[in-house]
């Protein structure tokens, strides 16, 4: 057989073929709608040959691998405040509903779900008014320190350190009036980092592209963007009526698919330990045992009897 560097470079070709086709919609900046399909499907293919479906979620696969292939690392751990500032914002005003009588909550729908644990997680009276004190208290703190609506007069980032935006919430509860906030803040940590940029790109692009009708994007800026940036999105009904919205525009993510590619395969080149099923396909199941990593195997499990 051949070496096995050049057996890699055939199964990487695939994704290449991929990659020079993704390069030719955005150079003539067509298909929007496609390029995301077909971008996040290729990043999926590579996050379940790195870590199989068998051995957790496949949002968690996704945003590891973008984590330590894409060469974006850095920046996908960070959080969009302004998309946390929506959520919460959004949280308060459907209040009413989801605490329509003090100590009884109701769900209406998945996307509530992170506001119901952090009601319950906060330790605070169940009642409006002590959780919409709390979250008003929260939407005020970021939107002292960072830019999180259109035209706002400051000069504050839109990212953040999970760590950093958890710093600013704390400092912020340390007067008098507002250290019963301490211990309920804790809480807040998950939610925050929902809205890591990594969890994003999983939940809003990759989800909408692969399960949805499409991303709701503006396909223009899509192709002419180089760098993340935040659109204004509109409300009819949450307030302040005008939020930002991260995007992710087709440059970038084909710079982490090509980012992604490359560090895999020279990875896997250097370790000669090849996950499971790109092992079935490429090398003798007989004579190259040596170059199967063993620890993407499935777990055997018992089966019950009928």
């Amino acid at each position: 057989m051949e070496p096995i560097e050049s057996r890699l470079e055939d199964f990487f070709g695939t994704f290449r073929t991929t990659q020079r086709f993704l390069e030719q919609l955005l150079q003539t900046r067509t298909w929007p709608q496609e390029f995301l399909i077909v971008v996040c499907c290729r990043l999926d293919a590579l996050a379940n040959l790195a870590f199989p479906r068998w051995k957790g979620k496949q949002a968690d696969a996704f945003a590891k691998f973008l984590l330590r292939y894409s060469g974006f690392e850095k920046k996908l751990r960070q959080i969009s405040v302004p998309d946390l500032f929506h959520y919460l914002s959004y949280g308060k005003w459907l209040l009413p509903e989801v605490i329509s009588e003090a100590g009884r909550l109701y769900q209406y729908s998945e996307y509530d779900e992170p506001l119901i644990r952090l009601i319950v997680d906060s330790g605070l009276p169940i009642t409006q008014e002590a959780i919409g004190d709390f979250l008003a208290f929260a939407l005020r703190t970021l939107k002292r320190a960072y830019r999180v609506v259109p035209n706002q007069r400051i000069t504050g980032r839109s990212i953040a350190k999970r760590s950093e935006v958890m710093k600013c919430l704390l400092a912020a509860a340390q007067s008098p009036r507002r250290q019963k906030y301490t211990e309920p803040l804790k809480a807040t940590k998950s939610i925050i980092e929902r809205f890591s940029l990594s969890q994003i790109l999983y939940r809003e692009f990759r989800c909408r592209a692969v399960h949805g009708y499409e991303v709701n994007i503006d396909e223009k800026r899509f192709f002419r963007e180089r760098e993340i940036y935040w659109r204004t999105v509109y409300s009819d009904l949450v307030e302040p009526g005008r939020f930002l919205e991260i995007q992710f525009p087709a440059a970038f993510i084909l710079q982490m698919l090509r980012n992604s590619i490359d560090k895999y395969e020279r990875e896997l080149k250097h370790k000669k330990e090849l996950p499971v099923e790109m092992w079935v396909e490429i090398c003798d199941i007989e004579s190259e045992i040596d170059l199967l990593d063993q620890d993407t195997l499935p777990e055997g499990r018992d089966i019950p009897r009928v």
